[in-house]
């Protein structure tokens, strides 16, 4: 904010943001609960990290290896499995939208703000 008054009947600089906040807190909150529970779900489950399970990271590595331009860094990965699969269960929560909302309090929607007459 710039400190200067607003004069009335003229809208907040910030009216539209903050209600675009509002707008999309549901679909962060869901986004981020959703992102975060696929991190813990797959950090509780063992056969995720046991290779000879069809649905473990080393077999969705190499999968996605075969049919990837990026095949040299898949096969790369492909030899470290669990040190990938815990980077990528605790990747999830970052990447669901709520890791901003913690480092920026502008990210967080605020009540408008009143004029004084």
């Amino acid at each position: 904010m710039t400190g200067k008054p607003v004069p009335a009947g003229v809208p907040h600089p910030s009216a539209g943001a903050t209600a675009t906040g509002w707008a999309v807190l549901p679909l962060r909150l869901f986004l981020g609960v959703t992102f975060v529970f696929a991190g813990v779900q797959k950090l509780a489950d063992p056969r995720f990290f046991r290779a000879s399970y069809p649905g473990s990271i080393q077999a969705q590595l190499h999968v996605a290896a075969s049919a990837s331009p990026l095949r040299p860094l898949l096969d790369g990965a492909g030899h470290a499995p669990v040190v990938v699969g815990v980077l990528l269960a605790l990747g999830e929560a970052p990447s669901s939208g709520w890791e901003p909302a913690w480092r920026r309090w502008e990210a967080w929607p605020s009540p408008p703000c009143s004029s004084s007459p």
